[in-house]
């Protein structure tokens, strides 16, 4: 009685791995955003992945226009030990989407730290869209200004450069194969 149970199984698998097999070249989608600003003597750093709060100013690089690199290139540096940072982790993955966006890091007193950032205006400086092998490449450059909240101080208002970054799948077009 086991054999057409396992006969069923196999087909399964078989229809699976079929299935796999034919749809080989699927391409995900690239989303990535990150802003940064200063409040008071503090650099504000933030992308999908967290929340950088920089005492001092920030590690210095190269003198270069704001682009969706500068704001990885200076977390990178901050990881390196380039500088004196807290870091809080995001509390959703949704990104600039969600209104507010908040961050939280839990204290060596084991109490949680929250920060959230309201968007209170926006303006685009620039948009650039371009196709790459079939694929949809657009990038936004803006100048937000989000309420700033963190536990025990007072609410301000921070000024950020931002920027969006999409990279499309192929959607069924032609790519450079």
């Amino acid at each position: 009685m086991k054999r057409p149970g396992m006969l069923q199984n196999l087909s399964v698998l078989l229809a699976l791995g079929l299935l796999l097999a034919v749809s080989g070249s699927a391409s995900a989608a690239i989303l990535s955003f990150g802003c940064q600003g200063q409040l008071d003597d503090r650099q504000i750093i933030f992308n999908r992945d967290g929340l950088y709060v920089v005492t001092g100013k920030a590690p210095a690089g190269k003198s270069k226009p704001f682009t969706a690199d500068t704001v990885g290139d200076t977390i990178s540096a901050l990881k390196q030990g380039k500088g004196s940072y807290t870091e809080f982790g995001p509390d959703s993955v949704d990104g600039l989407d969600e209104t507010p966006i908040q961050f939280s890091l839990i204290d060596a007193d084991k109490k949680t730290q929250k920060v959230v950032f309201t968007q209170t205006s926006s303006k685009r400086i620039s948009h650039k869209h371009r196709m790459i092998c079939g694929r949809d490449e657009d990038t936004d450059l803006f100048r937000n200004t989000y309420r700033y909240e963190r536990n025990g101080e007072p609410a301000q208002d921070v000024k950020m450069q931002c920027f969006y970054y999409q990279l499309s799948t192929r959607g069924g077009r032609k790519g450079c194969d």
